[in-house]
């Protein structure tokens, strides 16, 4: 700093003031611009840990996660709280624990010994988590996951909505044989939607009628095999709810083989707005989870208040989804007949079936 104060022919004190952007200081524009120049020619950098010492703050993020950074939804979390860590100058630092909870723990004890100023705890589905307690000693915020007690500011996907507002899509356009294929139902996001569903067929005035609601286990098999059941029942369904877009793929599947037109007999919704649900034929409606805002809402939170009283108040914050209405669905046509398009090949039967999960 002595080299750059002579080289700019100011006194140290000012070099201190201008590099570390003192706002209280009235240096005019023109002397600080030679000292930023004096400090580039001479290769400077402030000493980040001496200036976290002075300061209080080291200006560091952590991110904590299961499996999301294996996921499909990893850079969205991970580039939101990116996004707002750098916006603010601070910087991210991610550990992915593979879900082994020996790792969980020495990644709180990472983040505690380099004092990070807060700590984002997330998860690749959502669901109940049990944060290591040594995570109480650091400002923390969840992300896709909550605990038992709602100890920690928590931010997740509205999944309740995602079911009401895909159906609701289906209700609008004239359909009330509505059919819902749900994820597993064990899962937090697959109870919610399934609840969801229920709640748009209640207020519309419609019947939750048991038969039109099949439960699958979130991939393209079970949403093959569960509208191959749908096509068997009595006034059939004109039109269906897939718990996400991999179990939508099963029903295109499924369509297609039976000669089932989509949208013209049957309407299709998904939830997750995967990468490939715009490349269907046709392009597949569905609700985009909000991975992004929630990474993004969650680093800012602790940015704002990771430091004050505000954070030690649990808060729980549903997070809107964002529809994308596409060409699977349609006004309502004349209703289909009973029973299905035609028999289905025990060929393709058996080659869904096979279907290992991942593929």
């Amino acid at each position: 700093m002595r080299d750059v104060a002579t080289r700019a022919g100011v006194s140290q004190t000012t070099v201190s003031l201008v590099l570390n952007n003192t706002e209280t200081t009235n240096i005019p524009d023109a002397t600080r611009a030679k000292v930023f120049a004096a400090a580039r020619d001479l290769g400077y950098r402030i000493d980040a840990s001496a200036r976290a010492l002075r300061a209080g703050t080291t200006r560091t993020l952590g991110l904590i996660t299961d499996e999301i950074a294996s996921g499909p939804y990893a850079g969205e979390i991970i580039g939101g709280a990116q996004d707002a860590a750098w916006d603010a100058g601070h910087v991210l630092l991610v550990v992915n624990t593979g879900g082994r909870p020996d790792v969980e723990r020495a990644a709180v004890e990472v983040m505690l010994e380099r004092n990070v100023d807060g700590v984002i705890f997330t998860s690749y589905f959502t669901r109940l988590v049990t944060p290591p307690p040594t995570l109480a000693q650091l400002p923390t915020v969840l992300v896709n996951c909550f605990t038992a007690e709602l100890t920690y500011p928590t931010f997740i996907p509205d999944e309740l909505e995602c079911g009401r507002a895909a159906t609701q899509l289906l209700l609008d356009r004239g359909h009330r044989t509505v059919a819902h294929i749900t994820g597993l139902l064990e899962a937090f996001a697959g109870e919610k939607r399934l609840e969801g569903y229920k709640q748009a067929l209640n207020s519309a005035g419609l019947p939750v009628r048991p038969e039109l609601v099949v439960q699958g286990d979130w991939w393209p098999s079970s949403g093959y095999e569960g509208m191959l059941k749908l096509f068997e029942v009595e006034d059939r369904p004109t039109a269906v709810v897939c718990g996400n877009d991999r179990m939508a793929l099963g029903v295109y599947m499924a369509a297609k083989e039976l000669g089932v037109r989509i949208p013209g007999e049957l309407a299709v919704v998904g939830c997750d707005d995967q990468d490939f649900s715009a490349r269907l034929e046709p392009p597949l409606s569905s609700l985009k989870l909000p991975f992004y805002e929630m990474g993004n809402r969650a680093a800012r939170y602790l940015i704002d208040h990771g430091a004050s009283d505000d954070l030690q108040g649990a808060t729980l914050e549903s997070i809107p989804l964002n529809p994308f209405v596409r060409e699977s669905i349609a006004e309502a046509g004349p209703r289909p007949k009973a029973g299905p398009a035609h028999q289905s090949t025990a060929k393709t039967r058996s080659r869904i079936r096979a279907t290992k999960r991942g593929n």
